[in-house]
């Protein structure tokens, strides 16, 4: 029998044929990922599930995290010898908030991050697949891993119209639009950002806006997540799905910038996926890559509280004229998937994005 198994050890880049091998982990949360919508880091998940599939040359490592129906487990000597190391990013900033991970959970997720670079040698390679503006190479150097490993990163940002228009995609294929269902003037899935790593207040105010909102008896709204001041009508959800059946019936949200004005959010996908429209907060989507209405637009407290009571007759028409200039220019699977190809094989063979 003919051993087709490439030895990554030999790699000299760049080669067309090349093989390396490729570790996935997840340091906190434990993912299974089998389809779309059942994680907040779906995009990243499809993405990283179509490349496995179509690069069976690489010998892929899994910590943390299965694409099949198996269950993650915590194999860290599953990462030695990797070639790179990717690690999909979404919350590692409130792990590193005081206080804001129940210090026994911390604890032990701390435990086992400390057993996982134990087995990495200095230097380890590390791509960075971030879905928050708070998770950086800085806060992975300074806070994360105390060995100096090698970091790139490749953001949301760079990916047309943001990584997570995939998101559009993966619920209208699933879900049939219906305005009738309509019975929340504003609808909210999310966190506040009120502090920092260092434990300072941030010059992010969406805390001060969804409480005025929440308190607001003339709106009927519906939380989903954690917030400042309030409770949540139903707590964070990793499965978007349980969240979905609360936010279609929304007739709109606010999206906000976090920590660049000129980015988006998942959020402004899946309202309009959703029939929600997106309202944005001042600077949000600066360049108006999205944004096409300046309706949409929202200065100040007072702004969005008037254009709720706007909403109250829900617009359909202006929702779908909101969603066919969106729809415009709206990058398929496959285009962001070429994209994702374009960012990742460069740095494999040895370039940097």
């Amino acid at each position: 029998m003919v051993d087709n198994k490439c030895n990554h050890n030999d790699f000299i880049p760049p080669r067309s044929d090349f093989c390396m091998k490729i570790g996935i982990a997840r340091l906190r949360s434990r993912t299974r990922y089998v389809k779309p919508l059942e994680h907040i880091l779906d995009s990243w998940f499809y993405l990283l599930d179509r490349y496995i599939k179509d690069n069976p040359q690489h010998e892929f490592a899994y910590y943390n995290i299965t694409f099949d129906d198996t269950m993650p487990k915590r194999k860290h000597e599953e990462m030695v010898g990797c070639d790179y190391i990717l690690i999909p990013s979404e919350n590692e900033f409130h792990y590193q908030t005081k206080n804001y991970i129940h210090t026994l959970q911390k604890a032990k997720s701390d435990e086992y991050l400390r057993v996982l670079e134990s087995v990495l040698p200095e230097g380890q390679k590390i791509i960075l697949l971030t879905s928050d503006k708070g998770d950086d190479i800085a806060l992975y150097e300074n806070r994360v891993f105390f060995k100096k490993f090698n970091y790139q990163q490749i953001d949301e940002s760079v990916f047309r119209y943001g990584l997570h228009s995939l998101k559009y995609h993966f619920i209208k294929e699933r879900y049939t639009y219906n305005h009738n269902t309509k019975i929340y003037d504003f609808v909210y899935w999310g966190t506040s950002k009120r502090k920092d790593p260092n434990n300072h207040n941030t010059t992010d105010d969406r805390w001060k806006v969804l409480h005025d909102i929440k308190t607001d008896d003339r709106f009927k709204s519906f939380f989903i997540g954690r917030f400042d001041k309030f409770r949540p009508d139903l707590k964070f959800q990793l499965d978007f799905t349980k969240a979905l059946e609360h936010i279609r019936k929304g007739k709109a949200t606010l999206c906000f910038n976090w920590l660049d004005s000129k980015t988006h959010t998942a959020r402004y996908h899946e309202a309009l996926a959703n029939g929600l429209i997106p309202f944005t907060w001042k600077q949000y989507d600066e360049d108006r890559e999205l944004i096409k209405s300046n309706f949409q637009v929202c200065k100040n407290t007072r702004d969005i509280k008037q254009k709720l009571d706007v909403l109250k007759n829900f617009s359909d028409n202006l929702y779908r004229q909101i969603k066919r200039d969106y729809e415009k220019d709206l990058p398929s699977k496959n285009e962001q998937y070429d994209r994702f190809k374009e960012l990742f094989n460069p740095v494999l063979e040895g370039y940097v994005v």
